[in-house]
């Protein structure tokens, strides 16, 4: 915990005053005064929601109409004798996103924070179903089906402590508690037609994190040294579902994440060689183990798996500017991920796999270096080059195409220009290359070939062209203007399915365009707007050759703001955003050697977010008053998956779940509250 975040407190108005009338000395005095004796504030009311939701209140546990409590605090005090800070906050104390952190500090001696959050998570789609026992080990079937409310709640608990022991040395140590309660929407399958059943999973974990460094510095030299460690643990090992037909129950118990650990030792630090140039390092060493005990037996006979990762890190880096107008920063990295779990046979496999464990080491080796100079006339060139190697380890028993290594070799050039004192701006392009060894032949268990129809994305051949452009503009002192643009063209044109044909994805295209405008008014009001695109492509040719398809994502989303005080009292606030999405997947048939049934292509699913959020502060005094909030939220979509589904006779939850998303969604809250300042 910084203490300076105490201290950077405006200067108050009574000091202004007095800088004014009786001089410097005296503002002076304020000045201190207002630093020294910090600000505290409670803010408490109550809020109403008009009606259910699944989308406004995901995560804040305004999902159902009704009341809220509205309460917030954050109060402040300080020790004059000892120097000594006590902060307490509380935000959302009323709701179920509840925050409370209480933090202890003496500057320059010591400081210690205890800290409880609790993040829920409330599922938006509606789940009608059957099935009862939900949120336990064991699934049965019900009379009738029902609407169940399915939720998750994170309760996070944290404290840590910092020690300064002279200027030169300190320690610290943070240590966090997370439980995860609930249960999340799951299913399993038989890998027959139509035999799929609704398994919700249940949740009830624990995840502990420490970590504890010990740091150096003096003048030109830093150096901190440290222990993290992670552990997860399951209290619900199995899940089993009865209801199922003879071959849904042979898969009964279904096994649930299994506990695991992790433990690093890592020291980083920095050192500056002279005024222009520095250093920095990084080394670190991990271990992450997976040995918890099977619920059944297996037959290799092993009673667990056995993972074992263990991960070596170096990293060094410098940035120097040997002169003036130069400046070169560089960086050098090598990570090593040795997967040493065992390699056992644990079922009897069919079709293109064997059965057995496949441990993924992976070897990165990635640099960059980068060039930056100043030219006349306010030009700035940039040039950049950046490495990455991957090598992979080769399993024998492969069921997916696979390749030793990929290489990537990236080029970036760089110009920015302050072309006046009202306009700046930047444009730069990179290049980028990634290929590889040969792909290795995947085989059947009886040692056939198997023709690899298509290439896993990260070891796909590609080429990647980026442009950047960005702009600000400044043409008056009350207005400011800022615009961005990404364009970036991926093309994989490696890979041939058995005709000689490209298959597998062939094109990627990314465009992101915004801008963003403020403009003051005056000393008491503001507008702000902004508008952004994203439009997002993907082209792919299916294995069987019959269809070239494209999946495409556009969203246009836009916003105003409005900031002003129509007098000394009030202060008021709009916001209002708008959002547009259209996901679209189409199919086109391709030249084959038989005719091609014209393709069906899913229908176009469109997404509209709406919000409107106004407020109104009324100061009844200088140390109290009254906050009115409301807030119109709407959400529409017709996305299929969800939207208008009716349980085919196949391939629907064999039981009878039905999973659907209510569309359109509109909420209407309204918050009122007290607040008061004091000190």
């Amino acid at each position: 915990m910084n203490a300076n975040t105490f201290l950077e407190l405006r200067l108050a108005p009574i000091a202004a005053a007095l800088l004014t009338v009786f001089g410097s000395a005296y503002a002076a005095e304020g000045d201190l005064r207002s630093r020294i004796t910090p600000d505290s504030s409670i803010e408490v009311g109550a809020g109403y929601v008009d009606d259910d939701n699944g989308n406004f209140g995901k995560y804040n546990g305004l999902d159902k109409d009704g009341g809220n409590l509205l309460l917030d605090g954050d109060i402040k005090t300080r020790d004059e004798l000892t120097g000594t800070w006590m902060r307490l906050r509380g935000r959302n104390l009323g709701l179920d996103n509840r925050e409370l952190r209480w933090d202890f500090t003496r500057q320059g001696k010591f400081g210690y924070y205890f800290e409880y959050n609790e993040i829920p998570r409330f599922e938006p789609l509606t789940v009608t179903t059957p099935v009862v026992g939900i949120g336990g080990p064991v699934l049965t079937l019900g009379p009738t089906a029902g609407v169940v409310d399915m939720e998750s709640k994170r309760k996070r608990f944290s404290l840590g402590f910092d020690k300064t022991l002279t200027s030169n040395w300190g320690f610290n140590v943070d240590f966090r508690n997370e439980t995860k309660k609930g249960e999340r929407i799951f299913g399993i399958g038989t890998g027959n037609t139509g035999e799929h059943y609704f398994t919700p999973e249940p949740l009830d974990s624990t995840i502990r994190m420490l970590e504890a460094t010990a740091r150096y510095t003096n003048a030109g030299f830093h150096l901190v040294g440290g222990y993290y460690g992670t552990q997860y643990r399951n209290d619900l090992k199995t899940l089993t579902e009865n209801y199922g037909v003879a071959a849904a129950l042979a898969l009964n118990p279904i096994v649930l994440p299994p506990d695991s650990q992790s433990h690093q030792l890592y020291a980083t630090g920095g050192y500056s060689f002279s005024p222009t140039t520095r250093g920095t390092f990084k080394v670190a060493y991990s271990e992450a183990t997976q040995d918890d005990t099977y619920v059944e037996p297996t037959i290799n006979g092993r009673t667990d798996l056995g993972a074992k990762v263990q991960t070596t890190l170096v990293q060094a880096g410098i940035s120097a500017r040997p002169m003036a107008k130069l400046s070169v920063t560089g960086k050098l990295r090598y990570e090593d991920r040795n997967d040493k779990t065992p390699v056992l046979r644990y079922f009897l496999g069919s079709g293109t796999t064997l059965g057995f464990t496949e441990p993924r080491s992976l070897t990165n080796t990635s640099g960059n270096l980068e060039g930056s100079y100043a030219l006349p006339q306010g030009f700035r060139v940039i040039g950049a080059l950046e490495y990455d190697k991957k090598e992979r380890n080769t399993y024998q028993f492969r069921s997916v195409a696979h390749r030793d290594e990929t290489e990537e070799m990236s080029y970036r050039a760089e110009v920015r220009r302050s072309m006046s004192e009202t306009l700046m701006g930047g444009l730069s392009y990179t290049y980028s290359d990634r290929s590889g060894s040969a792909f290795y032949q995947s085989v059947t268990t009886a040692g056939a070939a198997i023709v690899d129809q298509i290439t896993p994305l990260p070891l796909a051949d590609r080429k990647r062209d980026k442009v950047r452009l960005s702009l600000t503009w400044i043409p008056v002192s009350p207005l400011s203007v800022q615009f961005y643009l990404d364009d970036i063209t991926d093309r994989y044109d490696g890979h041939l399915i058995p005709s000689g044909r490209p298959g597998g994805a062939r094109k990627n295209e990314q465009r992101v365009y915004s801008v963003d405008a403020a403009y003051q008014i005056s000393t008491d009001w503001q507008v702000t707007a902004w508008y952004s695109f994203n439009d997002n492509k993907y082209n792919n040719i299916t294995p069987l050759e019959a269809f070239n398809t494209t999946s495409t994502n556009e969203a246009d989303s836009f916003g105003l703001g409005l900031r002003g005080k129509p007098n000394s009292r009030l202060e008021v606030g709009a916001d209002y955003s708008y959002s547009d999405i259209t996901d679209e997947w189409r199919q086109n048939p391709i030249g084959a050697t038989a005719p091609i049934p014209a393709a069906v292509d899913l229908p176009i699913a469109v997404t509209r977010l709406t919000r409107l959020k106004l407020f109104g502060k009324y100061h009844l005094d200088k140390a109290s008053g009254l906050r009115l909030d409301y807030i119109y939220d709407r959400y529409s979509s017709n996305d299929p998956t969800w939207t208008g589904w009716v349980r085919p006779t196949i391939n629907g939850y064999r039981e009878g779940t039905v999973i659907s998303q209510p569309s359109p969604q509109k909420v209407n809250f309204v918050g009122v509250r007290y607040f008061y300042n004091f000190r």
